[in-house]
């Protein structure tokens, strides 16, 4: 009775409804930050820089009127996407060819290194604001320990984003804007990839790593060993970065 009891719970249409959801959340999520960005790939890849722009300007001002019409915030990262690619699209439509099209992909990456720095002196880093909707989705508390764990983690973004500016920068240096592009192409998407998975599906060990070790200043006491409250608060409920 009890296996299969066990085997109607697992069949039942709630569980097996639940991947459809967490896909669902998870593109939700994407669009609610990264929405400009990826209209603006998509569209440029299938159909030019011309309609990119325009279709990334149409997404932002139906995004934004929506949110505003039902009283929904705009996320911070959703406004820094959508001036870098509006901002940069068009420069790069005016100015193709030129210099400042060879190089605009070594500006996108120190703009973006900017932003991510920055928030690392305000209340909450980048990491923090992506993390806190996921782990209050599912009624995970933020600790201190949490937050000081964004806040490497943001740090080790923003040192990215300055790293691949200088490569890219001695990429277009080098080599034709032709070869530089899929030389980009090919750095770019692996190094981005690498480091989205590692910051997504090793985050658990990582903190727990780190804060094992007192490397995460928290506030609380001693500032590299949490309040042993929050320590099994940590453990129960590691960061949804």
């Amino acid at each position: 009775m009890k296996v299969a009891a066990g085997r109607n719970k697992r069949n039942s249409p709630a569980s097996s409804g639940e991947p459809v959801r967490k896909v669902l959340a998870a593109v939700k999520f994407a669009f609610n930050n990264f929405g400009p960005g990826i209209v603006f790939y998509v569209a440029n890849h299938f159909w030019g820089l011309k309609i990119a722009v325009l279709g990334t300007l149409v997404f932002v001002v139906v995004e934004v009127a929506e949110k505003l019409w039902h009283r929904k915030p705009i996320s911070l990262f959703f406004k820094f996407c959508a001036v870098v690619a509006l901002l940069f699209g068009g420069i790069d439509f005016y100015l193709q060819k030129s210099v400042f099209f060879k190089y605009e992909a070594t500006l996108t990456n120190l703009f973006t290194a900017v932003f991510f720095g920055s928030t690392l002196w305000g209340e909450k880093s980048m990491i923090h604001e992506f993390a806190e909707p996921r782990m209050a989705g599912s009624g995970h508390e933020i600790t201190p320990g949490h937050v000081a764990y964004f806040r490497v983690l943001t740090g080790v973004w923003t040192a990215y984003f300055v790293l691949k500016a200088t490569v890219y920068a001695v990429i277009a240096s080098r080599y034709s804007l032709e070869r530089g592009l899929l030389i980009r192409a090919i750095v770019g998407n692996v190094s981005m990839y690498a480091l989205m998975g590692v910051s997504i599906f090793l985050s658990k060990p990582i903190y727990l790593f780190l804060k094992d070790r007192g490397l995460l200043s928290t506030g609380v006491g001693n500032p590299a060993q949490p309040a042993p409250k929050e320590k099994a608060k940590d453990k129960a409920h590691p960061p949804a970065a």
